[in-house]
């Protein structure tokens, strides 16, 4: 990744960034997953096409071009302009359940 101009996040080493065009271009990794953003589609293809070179192909099945991404368990919404939210309905459920308190999706309590 540092061929590619991109250097370690200093406050999560799961995160790399690099500066494009006078912009932040981040890469995040989890095990053998990668979350790639940036503004400008052109430059993420060109990431991507940088990144299969150096390690291989990527599934393009596994690219993600839409408003909403979905990222190990994560939502990812950027539908609306300027804002990005957050979305961790399932892993809050799980946790909910876990703790022995009742669902707030179904009000029924969960074993």
């Amino acid at each position: 990744m540092t061929s590619l101009r991109f250097t370690r996040n200093p406050y999560d080493w799961c995160v790399m960034n690099r500066e494009i065009e006078g912009t932040q271009q981040t890469v995040s990794f989890y095990v053998d997953d990668i979350k790639l953003s940036y503004r400008n589609e052109n430059v993420l293809l060109d990431t991507v096409k940088d990144l299969a070179a150096r390690y291989g192909k990527i599934k393009d099945r596994t690219i993600t071009r839409r408003d909403v991404h979905d990222f190990l368990g994560i939502t990812f919404d950027f539908s609306k302009r300027k804002q990005l939210r957050v979305i961790m309905n399932s892993y809050v459920q799980e946790i909910i359940g876990e703790a022995g308190f009742f669902s707030t999706h179904d009000n029924t309590k969960t074993t």
